[in-house]
């Protein structure tokens, strides 16, 4: 006897629906359940781990890094030296093309290569650079001229780019920056005042009456200001750029007739001068006598501090 199916299917409503299937609107039988996961297999083992894609600006300053890294390899004479991962690479290269590697003698020549065509294409550039920077630059003072104006203030003015014709290189004889000229002037304007200064000490020491040991105290007092405002000159003058110790040449020569003024004083005032010097007349004769008397003063500071050690191990 056969089991009858009691069991009552529903049957598809045939009343109008009012959900429209479309774009963002997917058939309700193919919609998620509530509960039910969008990725029931769930996410891969792994996936976060994985390494993301570098840009390529970052690429290069990963390369960059890598290469500037220090590395330690040996060294002959000094057991081993730490050098860049770059530099440790071409001298690898370098030993084992000199050792007969012939992948290495390419490659060693083809860095040569580059290196060179580098070097030539920087210094072509800078040499057009230059140039039309010196053309368009010349063309505008003599816009100006025409025009009864005053001259753009151009850095570096076009007089100061000077073509050698004989080698085809390029000099700047003057400032490359408004900011550079300014900071030369400041220097030179302090030098002037030094050497001012320098004129009334040395006035200060003709002064003094040499046979009243009175003015000894003094004396010493303005030989040892003369020396230290003379270090200071020294000093801002080692700082200044090759155009601007030119400059300095041409239009500060004001320690020429200092110097002639302070030989005049101490040889009136008996005081010992450094060996070989004497008045100057020009730029040139002038340092080499401010080198004598450095190396005077180095020798005569070095027995003074002497003989100031040895009176008071005597106390």
């Amino acid at each position: 006897m056969t089991k009858r199916n009691t069991s009552i299917e529903p049957q598809p409503s045939t009343a109008p629906s009012t959900y429209d299937v479309g774009y963002g609107k997917p058939p309700t039988a193919n919609q998620f359940k509530p509960g039910q996961s969008g990725n029931p297999k769930g996410r891969p083992k792994g996936s976060k781990n994985k390494p993301k894609p570098v840009p390529g600006e970052r690429l290069y300053d990963i390369i960059r890094a890598e290469a500037d890294r220090p590395v330690s390899v040996p060294d002959p004479d000094k057991g081993s030296v730490d050098i860049t991962m770059a530099e440790a690479i071409t001298r690898s290269t370098f030993v084992k093309a000199a050792k007969g590697n012939v992948y290495a003698q390419r490659s060693a020549t083809r860095m040569i290569s580059e290196a060179d065509r580098h070097v030539r294409e920087q210094r072509e550039s800078l040499h057009s650079a230059l140039m039309e920077l010196k053309i368009n630059g010349q063309n505008a003072i003599d816009r100006a001229q025409r025009a009864g104006q005053e001259p753009p203030e151009l850095y570096p003015h076009p007089d100061h780019i000077v073509l050698n014709m004989s080698t085809g290189e390029i000099h700047i004889t003057g400032p490359m920056t408004k900011e550079e000229k300014l900071g030369v002037d400041a220097m030179l304007r302090r030098i002037t005042n030094q050497k001012q200064r320098l004129v009334e000490e040395v006035d200060a020491y003709i002064a003094l009456d040499p046979d009243d040991p009175e003015h000894d105290d003094w004396k010493e007092t303005i030989i040892g200001a003369i020396y230290e405002i003379e270090e200071s000159i020294s000093d801002t003058e080692s700082r200044l750029p090759p155009w601007g110790a030119r400059e300095y040449r041409q239009e500060y020569n004001f320690g020429i007739e200092i110097h002639n003024d302070r030989v005049l004083a101490f040889v009136k005032q008996g005081h010992p001068l450094p060996p070989g010097v004497r008045m100057v007349s020009n730029v040139i004769e002038l340092e080499e006598q401010y080198e004598i008397e450095e190396r005077y003063l180095a020798e005569y500071r070095q027995q003074t501090e002497g003989d100031r050690s040895t009176d008071r191990a005597d106390m």
